[in-house]
């Protein structure tokens, strides 16, 4: 019985009866939890990761996942709607695999129920276990596209059409089309829209710039308006290409030229490329070569000959923007011919010497004639009569004996081209009467008695014997002639004067020397002068400043000596100063176009004086016992010591003409050139001076460039407007210079020279010879490289220049600017200041010029032959000369060209110390000047002068007062009647007073 159990067996049974119990329930459990579950005793469960509730038709597949907990073999993968399988209609499976599949939909959405699908996993454990995911199939959304859109456009360019797709639109309706900035309708501003279709549009860009730049081009869905697509672009300025110089015609033979482009709105400044191209075909050389080319400019040179290519295009393109560029197209043409007389003549005298004319006739192969006619009828014999070689440019004419009756007094010489008899050039001029002989002597104001001797000149005028007679020479004494007075060993227009040992008593101390004409002896010169037997000191005191003039100074002067038109005097010398006011040794040439000659100076009676304001004067005695007095300013003051100043001869002391004046410059010299082997390898000079022609002495000048030791070279030559241009030289040398003075002597093409060496890349050179039959002329020579190009001339250059026309001085101050094109051409502008000449002050303006660099002699040539502009020689910068230039024209111009730095001047940019001195006198008339002055910045100039002139008293420390004006350019003034230019160091200026250059430096 259950009662009577022990209580351990009774806790026993009870345990037993619960088990018994849950049996059933424990069964119950086991039974549920074995379904599905691979007998493991685990629930199996299936689940799709990535559901979703819609999908658009069309649109791309969809990767479904499915993970089954529990199971080991995967799902299985069905479509359906409604229970029943749909697929393509709603859709299709593709990869299925036991872990997921791709569901395409269906290209348009279906109806229903296959708008609503299910795609279902099922276990392959337990196929009652899956999970299932039903979604909706929506139609595809509107999708608007321009297909070609841009980022920026260009104004003035040509439309562009733009295209525009609208998918899934079923109403095929396509877009509108809208342009906008900042959300407003911007047309026409921003540009213009036109031929509108439902699928595209053309827009045309504005023809300038919108002041916003920024503009939208916006397609619309028609059947949607909520769909568009829209491209935002930039408007930027066209690129242009210009040409700036085009040329119309262009004539064969003629000198290369530059041509410039110039390229707007190039954000990549990549510039232009160049062709050369006749009938859209590549043309050179038969239609002309381009070298040089850069991205801004290229050098062109026309064929030599004509070649039968008549038209030919130049075309610049932009790098950047092939479509963009310009074209200069232009005629080749043969060159006109020209006949020019180079130098005509007013005026001949009857009886006189034949005088040679010389035409300068261009492109013209045929030769030209020479006729002399009155009223269009020959006049040959009565008139003159002339002689030439057959086609030959040149003719000597020779004047009648006699002066012929009206008409044939007045004959017209005339030269025509061969090729073109409407080519012509004619000079009429006047037969007059032989003007009276006339006579002048050196003058010299004392001779030391005991001393070597004096060479003295006669200048003969108006002497027509053929050859000319002379003079005879005669010393005589109180009207008397003197035995005690001294000697005469004469020539036929010169004679030493040999004073005697020791002084003689009146009248015999003051002699007078007469030069009297053999051809007509009612006509003579004379010089009285006073035998001394000690030099006077014309300086006076020190001035305190002498230590300024310590050691070797080279000089360089042209002036002239007598009255009316003078005779031309030129001189070059070298002396030792000591610091304290003594000369200790020199020596120098003076040509005066009749008796060259060269001599020493001594000690005794040679000194020099130098005042606070740097002025000073300085008297040279010869060994010839006579004296020359020079007035000075000195500049350029290193530790102490002038290194350069201007200097005039100071000794003309009757105010009537007689006497001697002159200009020139001072130069410290280097005896450490005076050497051979210290001279470069090439120099470039120039000189001037004169030459006889039509019985008269005419203008004369030269620039050229030769070898170190004067043995080659090249040179062009004006003598008084007949021209010698590009003259090879292959002749010529040097001898070796004086250690003591730098003085040496060389020749070079017609040149025979005493030479001055400053140092070893300037020297300074005057001729030796007298001026009948050659030339007699000074000047400078400057180092340069043996290497040009058109860069070797770059930026803003002050030029000055000197000659005579008509036996008046002319005088030009120019600025110009030199642009270089690439290889050996470039082109100029600027503005010419001239006066003189008969002609007063005139102004011209240059444009467009171009210049062409020879590559081994830096001759520069301006424009073409035709032009007539002078000739350049280039220097490697020295003592501020960047070129020589030579003129074409009658004047014979020689010039000299200083770089000027490229920044803003003013009148307060001058002030400073200056001195002053006057350039080469163009004619007797002239007044010489050497000047101190002080500028302040107000423009104020004070400062004192010293002046010698041919019909003014000497005039020592003058008062100077005029006002400085300065413009940012650098032109301006200093004082009335003025036209100046600054380069910062120098100021130069013509004062049309004089007509005359002065240049002043600090």
């Amino acid at each position: 019985m259950l009662t009577s159990q022990k209580p351990d067996q009774a806790a026993k049974v009870r345990h037993i009866l619960k088990f018994l119990v849950l049996i059933p329930l424990l069964a119950m459990a086991g039974c549920s939890a074995g379904q599905g579950s691979g007998g493991n005793g685990n629930s199996l469960s299936v689940t799709i990761t990535n559901k979703i509730t819609s999908a658009t038709a069309g649109a791309a597949a969809v990767m479904f996942s499915a993970t089954v907990q529990n199971g080991s073999s995967g799902v299985t993968w069905t479509l359906t709607a409604n229970g029943a399988s749909c697929s393509p209609t709603c859709g299709s499976l593709s990869g299925a695999s036991s872990t997921s599949v791709t569901y395409t939909p269906p290209a348009s959405a279906p109806s229903s129920p296959n708008n609503r699908p299910t795609i279902t996993a099922t276990s392959v454990d337990q196929t009652n276990k899956s999970d299932s995911d039903s979604f909706t199939i929506n139609s595809a959304a509107v999708v608007v596209t321009i297909s070609n859109k841009f980022t920026s456009v260009t104004t003035g360019a040509n439309g562009i059409v733009v295209n525009a797709a609208v998918q899934n639109d079923s109403t095929n309706s396509g877009v509108t089309w809208t342009l906008t900035a900042s959300g407003a309708s911007c047309s026409p501003a921003c540009g213009s829209l036109s031929g509108a279709t439902a699928t595209s549009v053309t827009y045309t860009p504005p023809a300038s710039l919108p002041a916003n730049t920024q503009a939208t081009l916006t397609a619309r869905s028609v059947s949607d308006g909520s769909k568009s697509d829209s491209d935002s672009f930039t408007i930027n300025p066209a690129i242009v290409v210009t040409i700036p110089n085009k040329k119309s015609s262009v004539n064969t033979g003629t000198n290369a030229f530059v041509v410039n482009a110039t390229v707007q709105n190039d954000s990549t400044n990549s510039g232009v490329t160049w062709t050369l191209t006749s009938g859209g075909a590549a043309c050179s050389p038969q239609c002309g070569t381009l070298s040089g080319a850069t991205t801004t400019s290229v050098t062109y040179t026309p064929p030599a000959s004509f070649s039968g290519n008549t038209q030919a295009t130049l075309t610049a393109t932009s790098v950047h923007d092939g479509s963009k560029s310009d074209s200069d197209s232009f005629t080749i043409s043969k060159p006109p011919v020209s006949v020019v007389i180079q130098n005509k003549i007013t005026s001949v005298i009857a009886g006189s010497s034949s005088i040679f004319f010389s035409a300068n006739v261009q492109n013209d192969p045929s030769g030209e004639t020479w006729t002399l006619t009155v009223n269009g009828i020959d006049c040959q014999s009565t008139c003159g009569s002339f002689s030439s070689s057959t086609n030959s440019p040149q003719v000597l004419y020779t004047p009648p004996t006699s002066v012929p009756t009206t008409p044939n007094n007045r004959p017209t010489l005339t030269v025509t081209s061969k090729s073109d008899g409407t080519k012509t050039d004619s000079d009429i001029f006047t037969i007059t009467a032989a003007p009276p002989i006339s006579v002048t002597v050196t003058q010299v104001g004392s001779v030391l008695a005991g001393s070597s001797g004096v060479n003295f000149s006669a200048n003969v005028q108006n002497d027509f014997s053929n050859p000319p007679q002379g003079v005879t020479w005669a010393l005589t004494a109180g009207g008397s002639p003197c035995a005690g007075c001294g000697s005469l060993t004469n020539t036929a227009t010169g004679v030493t004067y040999i004073p005697p040992a020791s002084v003689p008593s009146p009248p015999n101390n003051q002699p007078t020397l007469t030069a009297t004409s053999v051809a007509d002896t009612s006509k003579s010169g004379a010089d009285t002068f006073t035998i001394t037997s000690s030099l006077a000191n014309s300086c006076g005191a020190p001035g305190g400043q002498e230590s300024l003039l310590l050691g070797h100074y080279a000089l360089l002067m042209e002036g002239f000596t007598g009255s009316g038109t003078g005779t031309p005097i030129l001189r070059a010398a070298s002396f030792v100063a000591n610091g304290s006011g003594g000369i200790t040794s020199g020596e120098e040439d003076i040509n005066d176009t009749i008796s060259p000659q060269h001599v020493n100076f001594t000690s005794s009676g040679s000194l020099y004086t130098v005042g606070s304001d740097h002025r000073g004067c300085l008297q040279l005695t010869n060994a010839g016992g006579t004296t020359t007095i020079f007035r000075f300013a000195l500049g350029g003051i290193n530790s102490g010591v002038a290194s350069k100043g201007s200097i005039i001869e100071f000794d003309d002391n009757s105010g009537n003409g007689s006497g001697s004046r002159g200009s020139g410059i001072l130069r410290l010299q280097d005896p450490n050139s005076f050497v051979l082997s210290a001279l470069q390898n090439q120099y470039a000079f120039g000189v001037d001076g004169w030459t006889p022609g039509n019985n008269q002495l005419v203008r004369f000048s030269a620039a050229g460039s030769f070898s170190g030791n004067l043995s080659s070279g090249v040179d062009d030559i004006n003598f008084g407007g007949i021209t010698s241009p590009d003259f090879p030289v292959r002749s010529g040398g040097i001898n070796p210079i004086s250690p003591t003075s730098g003085r040496t002597s060389g020749s070079f093409d017609i040149f025979d020279w005493a030479i001055y060496i400053v140092n070893s890349s300037e020297f300074f050179v005057i001729g030796t010879d007298p001026v009948s039959p050659l030339s007699v002329s000074v000047g400078r020579a400057i180092a340069t490289s043996g290497s040009f190009t058109a860069s070797s001339l770059s930026g803003n250059y002050v030029v000055r220049t000197s000659g005579n026309s008509n036996g008046s001085a002319s005088v030009d101050l120019e600025l110009l600017t030199m642009t270089p094109g690439g290889a050996q051409a470039g082109t100029l502008a600027g503005t010419v200041n001239s006066y003189g000449g008969g002609n007063g002050a005139q102004t011209t303006t240059l444009s467009g010029v171009t210049y062409n660099v020879d590559s081994v002699s830096g001759r520069t040539t301006l424009g073409n032959a035709s032009d007539n502009l002078p000739v350049l020689y280039l220097t490697t910068p020295t003592d501020g000369i960047s070129a020589f230039l030579v003129g074409v024209g009658a004047d014979a111009q020689m010039g000299i060209a200083e770089s000027q730095p490229s920044q803003t001047y003013s009148t307060a940019s001058t002030a400073g110390t200056y001195f002053f001195g006057t350039e080469a006198p163009g004619d007797n008339s002239v007044s010489d000047k050497v000047e101190a002055a002080t500028i302040a910045s107000n423009g104020s100039m004070s400062g004192k002068m010293d002046v010698s002139g041919a019909t003014t008293t000497l005039q020592i420390s003058a008062a100077l007062n005029v006002t400085v004006s300065v413009n940012p350019d650098g032109t301006g003034t200093v004082g009335a009647s003025t036209v100046a230019i600054t380069n910062g160091a120098k100021i130069f200026y013509i004062d049309e007073t004089a007509g005359v250059v002065l240049v002043g430096e600090q």
